[in-house]
C-alpha cells in the first residue's frame, strides 16, 4: 500500500512539473519569440540582420584606432587628454594605471553632429588587487569636462553619462554596476550613493573586471527621438555575442554633444585601458536624414520588402516574413515603453511621469502649498489686526475713565 502511494505521488509530481514547464513555454518562451530581443534590435542598426538595411557612415573625428599617435606631432589627433593618461602606442591608452588617486579623461575636440549613431568601444578593466576601484565613464555632454571626482570628470554635468562603477560606496547593489545618468538640466552625481538616486537605468556586469580574453566591447545605440540602448560583448572575437544591459526611451542628448571617456582610482585602484573606438552615423537608406526612431525601422523593412521579389516555392513569402518582423519590432518597442512606465510608476507614482510632467507637477504642488501659506498668512494678518484693534479700544476706554 505504501509503495502504491509513493508511485502515485511520483506520477503527480512529474505531471505537475510537466505542467509548469508547459506553462512557462507558452507564456514566456512563446511571448519572447514574438518580439525582437534588445540585442536583435541593435543588430538591425548594424545591418547584421537581412530584414533591414540602414546607411551607416563612420565618423573618423571620434574614432580611436591604433597606433593612436600622429607620427609627426606625436599627439592623439582629434582628442584632448587630461590627467594621468599614458598612451602606449600601438597597444592601448591607459586612463588609469595600477596606482592610487589617479584620474584621466579624454574628450573629442569636435562635437558629435550625428543625431542618430551607433558606437563600439573596446576597453579593458583589470588589476592584480582583490578589490578594485573606482571605474570608468562614457560621456555625451554639452561641453568638455575638466578633471574631477566623477570617474575622472567634473560633477554637475548636462547630458548623458554611462558609468561603469567597480566599487560599492553605498549600501545597495551588486558590482560592477552600470548606470545611465541623464538630465537635460545639470545633474549632480552622489558618489556616496553610487548614483542610485539619480540613475535612469542600470544593470550589473561582473564579467567587466579582468575579462578572460583581455578586452570587452560596449555598444551604444542612440536615435534622434531618444532611444538609448547599451550592450556588452565579453567575447570580442564573436561579433554576435552581445548581452543587453538596458534599453530606454526619451534620452534627448544636447544639440551637439561632446564625446568623452574617463576613469579614476582612489585608495583602491585598477587599470582602465582604451583599445579602440568606432562610431557610425545612422541614416535612412536614401542617406538624407538621420533615423528618427526604432519605429522607422518598420518603415524601412516595408519599403525594402516592396523592392524585393517574392522567393521561389518552398520558402516563406517575403511579404509574410516582413509583416512578422514588423510585428516583432513593434512588440519589442512596446515592451521597452511598458517597462519604463512601471519604473516611473514605482519611482514617481505616475506611469506617465515624463520630465515635463514631473516638473509641472512640482510647480503645481509648490503653487498649492504657496496658496495655503498665503491663506494662513492672510488669516494671521486679519487676526493680528483684530487683536490690535481690540487692544486700542481697551486703551481708549481706560484713558477715558481716568480722565
Amino acid at each position: 500500500m505504501a509503495l502504491q502511494t509513493l508511485k502515485t505521488r511520483a506520477v503527480v509530481a512529474l505531471f505537475t512539473l510537466a505542467s509548469l514547464v508547459a506553462f512557462w513555454w507558452f507564456v514566456f518562451a512563446r511571448k519572447a519569440s514574438d518580439e525582437f530581443t534588445p540585442e536583435e534590435v541593435n543588430d538591425l542598426f548594424q545591418n547584421k540582420n537581412s530584414e533591414v538595411h540602414v546607411k551607416r557612415v563612420e565618423l573618423p573625428l571620434h574614432a580611436i584606432t591604433s597606433p593612436f599617435l600622429d607620427k609627426h606631432l606625436l599627439q592623439l589627433p582629434n582628442w584632448d587628454l587630461s590627467g594621468d593618461i599614458v598612451v602606449q602606442n600601438g597597444q592601448h591608452i591607459s586612463l588609469t594605471l595600477d596606482g592610487k588617486h589617479q584620474a584621466g579623461n579624454m574628450f573629442s575636440k569636435q562635437p558629435l553632429l550625428a543625431e542618430s549613431f551607433e558606437m563600439e568601444l573596446t576597453f579593458h578593466i583589470h588589476g592584480q588587487a582583490t578589490l578594485k576601484a573606482d571605474g570608468m565613464a562614457v560621456w555625451f555632454v554639452d561641453k568638455q569636462l575638466p578633471l574631477g571626482d566623477v570617474f575622472g570628470a567634473q560633477n554637475n554635468f548636462r547630458g548623458l553619462g554611462i558609468f561603469i562603477d567597480t566599487f560599492r560606496n553605498g549600501r545597495q547593489g551588486d558590482f560592477p554596476l552600470v548606470t545611465a545618468q541623464y538630465s537635460q538640466n545639470y545633474l549632480y552625481y552622489d558618489k556616496h550613493l553610487d548614483g542610485l538616486d539619480t540613475k535612469m537605468a542600470l544593470c550589473t556586469a561582473k564579467q567587466l573586471l579582468n575579462p578572460a580574453l583581455g578586452k570587452t566591447r560596449m555598444r551604444v545605440v542612440h536615435t534622434k527621438n531618444g532611444y538609448l540602448s547599451v550592450d556588452f560583448n565579453y567575447d570580442p572575437d564573436n561579433s554576435a555575442d552581445w548581452h543587453n544591459c538596458f534599453s530606454v526611451m526619451n534620452v534627448k542628448l544636447p544639440l551637439q554633444p561632446y564625446l568623452g571617456i574617463s576613469a579614476e582610482t582612489g585608495e583602491l585602484y585598477e587599470n582602465v585601458d582604451i583599445i579602440e573606438n568606432r562610431i557610425f552615423a545612422l541614416y535612412l537608406p536614401d542617406g538624407d536624414h538621420f533615423i528618427e526612431s526604432v519605429d522607422e525601422l518598420e518603415t524601412i523593412m516595408e519599403q525594402q520588402q516592396q523592392q524585393q521579389q517574392v522567393p521561389t516555392m518552398g520558402k516563406v513569402p517575403e511579404k509574410q516574413r516582413t509583416r512578422k518582423s514588423v510585428l516583432r519590432l513593434r512588440n519589442a518597442e512596446k515592451r521597452i515603453k511598458e517597462r519604463e512606465k512601471q519604473e516611473r510608476l514605482q519611482k514617481y507614482g505616475d506611469a506617465d511621469a515624463t520630465f515635463v510632467r514631473r516638473w509641472l507637477r512640482r510647480v503645481l504642488k509648490a503653487g498649492k502649498y504657496g496658496l495655503y501659506a498665503t491663506v494662513v498668512l492672510f488669516a494671521a494678518w486679519i487676526v493680528r489686526i483684530a487683536l490690535k484693534s481690540r487692544k486700542s479700544k481697551r486703551g481708549y476706554r481706560s484713558s477715558g475713565l481716568l480722565d
